[in-house]
């Protein structure tokens, strides 16, 4: 079925600093409503387009992807480098129960933290090919591991968990952070 493929006119790419606005205003119209979780989503907590911006400049893992040459979705992760340097910079707090599970494996690795693609452009594939990118990207620096957390508590996030899933991913554990919301922790060996 054609609304099934990806158009000749997709392109999964490095975000870059003025991609940082679209990504703020997909990632909140994507928010998980924790209030009324039948609405659906993929994302518990939206960043400013600032936030975004500061993201993009320092990871190497930060993907967008465009259809018809218009932002679709975005994939942000980092390494253990970059989650490292985020951490002293106060952007993530390492008291994060998540954050420090993260930490504690073996690196070299990458931490996926978001991914979001418009509602009108789901299952057509621009999630798996930002990942195509993500992957080649992590060979091309030897990096074989990717973990993520998908939120369990207060409300499951059954899109991201549906999701890992599809793609092969392993549940390894899971872990509560100190606002009482458990986490999932998902691995995927490339």
């Amino acid at each position: 079925m054609m609304h099934n493929m990806i158009t000749q006119k997709s392109l999964a790419r490095k975000a870059e600093a003025k991609d940082a606005e679209k990504i703020s205003r997909l990632a909140n119209s994507l928010k998980l409503g924790q209030e009324n979780p039948t609405r659906g989503g993929f994302l518990v907590y939206p960043l400013t387009s600032e936030e975004y911006q500061q993201r993009i400049l320092i990871s190497p893992y930060f993907y967008a992807a465009e259809e018809d040459t218009e932002l679709r979705g975005f994939l942000m992760c980092y390494n253990d480098i970059t989650l490292e340097s985020m951490i002293k910079q106060s952007l993530l707090s390492h008291e994060e129960n998540l954050v420090s599970y993260a930490r504690s494996q073996r690196k070299p690795f990458v931490f996926g933290d978001q991914i979001a693609i418009t509602q009108e452009s789901q299952h057509k594939g621009l999630g798996k090919r930002m990942l195509a990118v993500l992957f080649s990207d992590m060979k091309a620096a030897e990096i074989n591991d990717l973990y993520v957390g998908v939120l369990y508590e207060p409300v499951m996030n059954a899109y991201s968990a549906q999701f890992c899933n599809h793609l092969g991913f392993s549940e390894i554990g899971s872990v509560r952070n100190a606002d009482k919301t458990l986490w999932g922790v998902y691995h995927l060996k490339i």
